[in-house]
């Protein structure tokens, strides 16, 4: 039939059904002693909810055992509880749905009939859990949003959780499993951890993460591990890391020359550090191991990465360097073993065999 609304409070429900089913005690029904809710079904679109729960003395108890809403109508429900931060995230929630809803709340409720008083729900007893299907998780500040969010949700006095199936990262950086958690409901913060596969050049893309000068991507799939802490009042993450290994061998140009590395972990920290550690590189004729850390400097935006350390092993073809540095050699032979550190000075070891 058509869509009916109910008004109360300035609040509005609309339905397509709803359906009541009550034991009332008492002399007055308009005044009862208790109500026992032995079922409310309630439906909109595609949009349900199934309930039970009981009113006495001024309390209200429910319990969810069935449901399936949209996101974006969750969010909004919930958005007029909410406040600063917490507020701003729930209205940035566009897409997804949740279903096999199980909850349960208690609320103070002068009368049955009127509205139950939901100031201070965040210090109440209530719990929420569901599935939910390709949801939006905004990411704090314009870092954007977790997009196609397969998982589980569980909501409670302490905060938001989901355990995460499949995510996407922004500008199709990667996908992630793992989990998120939203702790605090006065000053929110983001934690979020786990694994996934991730493309390394869309990654610094998407997070603003200058490359070296010189230095152009041609493919970089990798495994990610990560662990951050993100205030959702703040642009960046102050706390946590990323830490991404080569799946495939990466591969890239500097100074106009291939560069290849395998093997080893490139870490990102917040506070803008980054480290190689254990990485297998190739340059040119050059082939080795590579120990790097480096961080960032915002008062040199053209030459962004400052270099703390280096240690580089690494052994060529002695012709092959012969003719690159044209040396005035007749027939060189043998290998070069080559061992380069940076710790504040520069020092080269050179040795031919």
């Amino acid at each position: 039939g058509m869509p009916a609304r109910i008004r109360q409070g300035g609040q509005t429900l609309a339905f397509d059904m709803l359906a009541l089913n009550a034991d009332i005690r008492g002399n007055n029904p308009l005044r009862p002693e208790a109500v026992a809710w032995r079922e409310v079904r309630w439906r909109m679109g595609g949009q349900r909810l199934s309930l039970r729960g009981n009113w006495a003395a001024g309390r209200l108890h429910v319990r969810i055992h069935d449901g399936r809403l949209t996101l974006p109508a969750a969010a909004a429900w919930s958005a007029p509880l909410a406040a600063g931060a917490w507020r701003t995230w729930l209205l940035r929630i566009r897409h997804g749905w949740m279903d096999r809803m199980e909850g349960e709340f208690t609320l103070p409720q002068a009368n049955p009939w009127l509205a139950p008083d939901v100031r201070h729900w965040e210090h109440k007893a209530w719990s929420l859990k569901a599935s939910v299907h390709q949801a939006d998780a905004p990411l704090p500040g314009d870092a954007g949003t977790l997009s196609a969010l397969d998982g589980r949700f569980s909501a409670e006095v302490k905060g938001l959780r989901m355990d995460i199936d499949r995510v996407t990262l922004p500008a199709r950086a990667g996908t992630l499993h793992g989990s998120l958690i939203l702790s605090g409901w006065k000053q929110p913060v983001l934690h979020i951890e786990g694994q996934g596969e991730v493309d390394v050049a869309r990654f610094q893309s998407w997070r603003g993460i200058a490359t070296p000068s010189g230095w152009h991507w041609r493919q970089s799939p990798a495994l990610a591990r990560f662990s951050l802490r993100w205030p959702l009042s703040r642009k960046e993450p102050d706390r946590g890391w990323v830490e991404l290994a080569p799946n495939v061998a990466w591969e890239g140009e500097f100074m106009e020359r291939p560069l290849r590395l395998s093997g080893g972990v490139l870490r990102w920290e917040t506070g803008g550090r980054a480290r190689m550690r254990s990485m297998t590189v190739q340059y040119g004729a050059h082939a080795g191991q590579l120990e790097a850390a480096l961080h960032t400097d915002t008062n040199q935006p053209d030459q962004p990465w400052v270099l703390d350390s280096l240690h580089l092993q690494a052994a060529a073809a002695f012709p092959e360097l012969a003719k690159r540095w044209r040396l005035p050699l007749d027939e060189p032979r043998g290998e070069a073993r080559i061992e380069l550190r940076f710790d504040r000075d520069w020092r080269l070891a050179f040795d031919l065999t």
